[in-house]
């Protein structure tokens, strides 16, 4: 029996690609909020306040990445996601 060969065809394919950059910009997005609270403590009151006005509070009124800079104070950044991804050292 001849093995499979390995393809990536799937991921390129009916628009799937598409969908997995979507789940990764949400991993990147997820990852650097949480940073605020290791920058901060995890019981941070002050961060988690800005949380529920900031990401929460507005749910869908407004687009995702103006609700984070609302958040965060600033453009996402890849660090977090490939820190807790362990790509690069904490």
């Amino acid at each position: 029996m001849q093995p499979f060969p390995e393809q990536f065809s799937h991921i390129f394919a009916g628009g799937y690609g598409a969908g997995y950059y979507n789940y990764k910009w949400a991993e990147v997005l997820s990852a650097e909020a949480y940073g605020l609270f290791e920058e901060n403590g995890v019981l941070d009151s002050r961060s988690g306040k800005r949380f529920r006005d900031e990401i929460l509070a507005v749910g869908g009124s407004r687009p995702a990445l103006e609700s984070f800079k609302a958040f965060r104070g600033r453009e996402p950044r890849m660090d977090a996601l490939l820190r807790h991804s362990g790509m690069i050292n904490a």
